[in-house]
């Protein structure tokens, strides 16, 4: 009777250890739960960057489209020269808010 209980005891332990040790590595661990969920928030974070940077090149090669047409659209030239060169004509008063 008394070495059942014991043999209960030892093996409810075991078990009890054992159970233990699976969830703390389901929870914690490299492939755990919090790994998936900060895993899944950086996944977002570059999911947005991406949308941003493939949005930034639509834009410039659009901006590219409309300079290299053969009527070149006059004022995206001169406004994407003075924006680049610094350039202003001569009657014009320039404020920089930088």
């Amino acid at each position: 009777m008394f070495n059942l209980n014991v043999k209960f005891i030892i093996y409810s332990g075991l078990l009890t250890l054992l159970i233990a040790y699976f969830i703390y590595h389901i929870v914690s661990a490299n492939y755990g739960i919090t790994s998936l969920i900060s895993k899944r928030k950086s996944l977002e974070i570059i999911k947005i960057q991406t949308y941003d940077i493939e949005n930034r090149v639509l834009h410039l090669q659009n901006s590219i489209n409309k300079l290299t047409k053969v009527p070149y659209d006059l004022d995206l030239l001169d406004e994407s020269a003075r924006n680049l060169l610094g350039y202003k004509k001569r009657d014009e008063i320039v404020i920089d808010f930088k």
